[in-house]
Parts: C-alpha cells; sequence; structure tokens
C-alpha cells in the first residue's frame, strides 16, 4: 500500500517537475515513509504486550511464576492480595475451571518487587545497620 503510493507519488512528481525536483520528492517522501514504519512498528509491539498481558494462564504457572504453591495463592486470593482468576465456563461451583490473567500476575510480582526495594523504617535509623 505504502509501495503505491510512493509509485502514484513518483510518476505524478516526474510529469510535473525536472530531475532534482523529482529526486528531491523522493527523499522526502522516503523520509515520511521511515517515521511512518517507526510509529508503526511501535503500535505492533504494544499491541503484542498488550495481548501477552490479557493472556490467561493456569494456577500451575502461576505458581511457577511466583514460586509459590497453591495453597499460599488461594489463601492470598481469599485475603484479597492476590488477582481472582477468571472463572470459564457457566459453573459457580469451586470446582470451575478457572485461569488467571497474566498481566495481573506480573503487576502482583512487580509490586511485591517494589515493596521490596522500599527503604524500611528500621533502615532509617541512626546506627541502625543490619547484622
Amino acid at each position: 500500500m505504502e509501495r503505491t503510493a510512493f509509485n502514484e507519488t513518483l510518476v505524478f512528481a516526474s510529469s510535473h517537475s525536472d530531475k532534482k525536483s523529482l529526486a528531491k520528492s523522493r527523499t522526502s517522501l522516503e523520509a515520511t515513509l521511515r517515521q511512518n514504519s517507526g510509529a508503526i512498528i511501535d503500535d505492533l509491539l504494544l499491541a503484542v504486550a498488550f495481548a501477552q498481558r490479557q493472556k490467561l494462564i493456569t494456577i500451575q504457572e502461576v505458581c511457577e511464576r511466583t514460586g509459590m504453591g497453591t495453597s499460599f495463592i488461594h489463601a492470598e486470593i481469599l485475603a484479597g492480595r492476590f488477582p481472582k482468576p477468571v472463572k470459564l465456563g457457566a459453573s459457580k461451583s469451586r470446582r470451575a475451571a478457572a485461569r488467571f490473567v497474566d498481566g495481573e500476575v506480573c503487576d502482583w510480582i512487580a509490586q511485591r518487587i517494589a515493596e521490596r526495594d522500599l527503604p524500611s523504617p528500621t533502615s532509617s535509623r541512626a546506627g541502625g545497620e543490619m547484622s
């Protein structure tokens, strides 16, 4: 599609100007296409990243990523400290198939890392070095 517009511009330019103007038009058009292709690539990368964050993953994948067991994960869900899974199908029973949203699990992990990196109240005390 971009190539067609490029060729049409060249045909128009060649019928209405000299070779020097044509070269200038071509250079300008190529620069514009390069700029736009960068934006298109950026948009595609964002779309892929968004799609990955919306992927549904199993409890086993959650356990692998967090290093925690299923009992811990379920306890954290009940306490409201871990993202709830998405129920699949119409069943409302406890045994209904469920998956976790990948992006929500990644955000939970990122929050744990951020909390770890916060200065602790004990480290700000004078002479409060850890032994």
